[in-house]
């Protein structure tokens, strides 16, 4: 069997400078399509991060409005999901009747929230002075009753600038909270150390039997 051999003889100017490498390349790019070539290719564009894309959709219209999760775009107002896929479709859901009506339902408990808080909070250091008064008095072994006196009444809301609380109230509703903190801070002293407890029983001024504890 015989094999025919072609060969092929290239013959250039001695003038041109041309690599071996880039001849051999260029030879063989004949023979495929032009577009494939690499002249041809492009470079594809790279797409932004799903998760970057969504957290600048919630930088722009605000992390009140928005938010996510790096995988969907989150309406707070609308308690829903949107489509981010374009920007358009955002700025349509937040252009509907729907949202802006959520947005200022959410708004208004907002504000409503805040002033509850205020409230809240004025309310408790209001009830600070009766419960401090309350403990002062019982710690001098002043009777609650003193405070019906006009006299001591009319000098304590004047330089306190504070409504002094009847007897029947204090008792009521202070004593036995003061009560309940004195126990707490002697559990917390004492936890679980030695202790030491003396237990004398005596009456009241009204005949009523007292213990007294001493630890």
């Amino acid at each position: 069997m015989n094999c025919a051999v072609k060969r092929v003889h290239f013959i250039f100017p001695q003038s041109v400078d041309f690599s071996f490498t880039h001849f051999l390349l260029r030879l063989l790019c004949r023979s495929y399509p032009r577009s494939a070539t690499s002249t041809s290719f492009k470079m594809p564009k790279v797409k932004s991060k799903p998760s970057k894309k969504l957290i600048d959709l919630v930088n722009e219209y605000g992390s009140d409005i928005l938010s996510t999760d790096n995988t969907v775009l989150f309406c707070k107002a609308c308690g829903m999901t949107i489509n981010h896929e374009k920007k358009y479709f955002v700025c349509q859901h937040l252009q509907t009747a729907k949202h802006k009506s959520a947005t200022e339902k959410m708004k208004t408990e907002s504000k409503q929230a805040c002033l509850l808080n205020t409230f809240v909070a004025d309310s408790s250091s209001k009830s600070q002075f009766p419960t401090e008064l309350c403990m002062a008095f019982i710690d001098a072994g002043i009777p609650l009753w003193k405070l019906e006196n006009k006299s001591l009444r009319s000098f304590l809301e004047k330089y306190t600038k504070q409504h002094i609380p009847s007897e029947s109230s204090l008792r009521k509703h202070y004593i036995d909270n003061n009560f309940n903190n004195v126990m707490d801070r002697v559990r917390r002293e004492v936890a679980y150390n030695k202790i030491w407890i003396s237990i004398d029983e005596t009456i009241d001024p009204v005949g009523r039997f007292v213990a007294n504890v001493v630890i």
